[in-house]
């Protein structure tokens, strides 16, 4: 199994964008991390920067890339993909960060019949709901890492589905509005197009993936309210207890 390492790289200060995504982390072979920090939650509260990042994988990193991540300070590293996505495109390691593989289980989108990325708006609801349950092992888990040891990234292939999951309950654990959430969501659209040219320049391989509508993840947390009455009831059907324990770690 290939690994993506920073051992022995030298560490630069990590680039933020301060246009349409200030909340970017900008390098050259990874599309689409960004830092949480700076949403506000509805009491007033706001996420901490520099404590949860979120992002595509790392297969594609430039060893100046892995120098910078190694420069956000990170103490976790969660891998919501499959051990073949894991095998086939290798994993991040680095001194002093805790790699932890939480396969987020779901049903094969391939085998549901579906018209296309213009069904995307009913079609992921449909999705997410299902892997709030299929996947609530992985959430949990991420859950008690984000409440105890920061600061953590997590991310899948694309850094949308799996990983927009597990960041939208959390951050409605930690209040920040559906609204808000949603918009975050919808961030991945200006990766996934960054990932599409950087693959045409590269000849690499592409994809045809569903965007990231903001309606998506709206519908979604509504179902998640419909199904288990409130975000803080399904952290505890799934065995998360300590909602207070993350919002002091995650939260100024």
């Amino acid at each position: 199994m290939s690994e993506v390492t920073t051992a022995g790289a030298e560490t630069p200060r990590p680039r933020s964008s301060t246009e349409d995504e200030p909340r970017r982390v900008v390098l050259d072979g990874v599309h689409n991390m960004r830092d949480l920090g700076g949403l506000r939650t509805a009491d007033g509260r706001t996420v901490k920067h520099g404590v949860l990042f979120r992002s595509d994988q790392l297969k594609t990193a430039t060893g100046e890339d892995l120098a910078r991540i190694a420069g956000l300070g990170l103490r976790t590293v969660i891998d919501l993909r499959t051990p073949v996505e894991r095998e086939t495109h290798g994993f991040f390691t680095a001194d002093g960060v805790e790699h932890r593989h939480l396969e987020l289980l779901h049903l094969r989108w391939e085998r549901f019949p579906q018209a296309g990325p213009e069904a995307a708006p009913e079609f992921l609801p449909q999705r997410y709901i299902a892997m709030l349950e299929t996947g609530a092992e992985a959430i949990r888990e991420a859950l008690d890492l984000f409440a105890g040891q920061t600061p953590a990234l997590v991310h899948c292939i694309a850094g949308k589905d799996r990983t927009g999951l597990v960041i939208a309950v959390t951050l409605a654990l930690l209040g920040v509005p559906d609204e808000v959430i949603a918009a975050d969501y919808h961030l991945t659209d200006h990766g996934q197009r960054r990932y599409r040219e950087w693959a045409e320049k590269n000849r690499a391989s592409t994809f045809t993936g569903f965007p990231a509508p903001a309606q998506a993840m709206l519908d979604t947390l509504t179902g998640l309210r419909e199904r288990f009455g409130s975000v803080e009831a399904y952290a505890r059907v799934i065995g998360f207890e300590d909602v207070e324990k993350l919002r002091d770690a995650l939260l100024d």
